[in-house]
């Protein structure tokens, strides 16, 4: 145990730099090397990344790899509860929003249900995912205001958790936006596409 704990030590310290580097080619494979290193010395290592990194786009790549080390390291989950309810970047909040999925307790679960009113709808998808995927029924009240969002792939995305939390379709209709509303925000969408987006016009002929 003491020979692999070494090793798993040896390699942090060696992907480490890489990681750590600004330019984010090198950064995210080193990155990616770390979160497969099932290590508390790789946790740390990626916390300090997705806490300090100039890069946003390093900063998520962090996130998303503290998704490995769930359910039951805390402080991972607690770094990714901050960056998810303080961090400015939406790709970083995504991230968090993202790899907390993997993780369990109270805090998550108000995380998450907080960051279904984010202002960015990319979020608000992940944190239905999220939701979902911790199979937590407390989520419904949640997640039932969703279905008015005005974001149609949010609604998709709150509906498909909703399903999986046992919500009927019945009484996800009565909470949600008339086929009439529906229509009416994909006509609006393809008018801004130019008229030529093929996978609104089957949504419209669906609808």
């Amino acid at each position: 145990v003491k020979g692999s704990q070494a090793g798993a030590a040896d390699l942090v310290a060696a992907l480490l730099p890489k990681a750590q580097s600004k330019d984010s080619t090198i950064a995210s494979p080193a990155i990616t090397e770390l979160g497969r290193i099932k290590d508390p010395a790789a946790a740390a290592a990626l916390i300090g990344i997705f806490q300090t990194h100039p890069e946003p786009s390093v900063r998520s790549s962090a996130g998303y790899a503290l998704g490995g080390f769930g359910p039951g390291n805390e402080q991972a989950a607690d770094a990714l509860i901050r960056a998810l309810t303080e961090e400015k970047d939406k790709y970083t909040r995504n991230s968090a929003a993202s790899a907390l999925r993997y993780y369990r307790g109270d805090k998550v679960f108000s995380a998450l249900s907080s960051a279904l009113t984010d202002s960015e709808s990319s979020v608000r998808k992940t944190a239905c995912d999220s939701l979902r995927g911790l199979g937590d029924k407390r989520a419904v009240s949640a997640l039932m205001p969703l279905l008015r969002d005005p974001d149609l792939g949010v609604i998709g995305y709150a509906k498909t958790a909703l399903k999986d939390l046992g919500v009927s379709d019945e009484d996800m209709a009565k909470g949600g936006i008339t086929p009439q509303e529906t229509l009416n925000r994909y006509i609006v969408e393809l008018s801004k596409s130019g008229w030529w987006d093929e996978d609104l016009r089957k949504k419209i002929i669906e609808t």
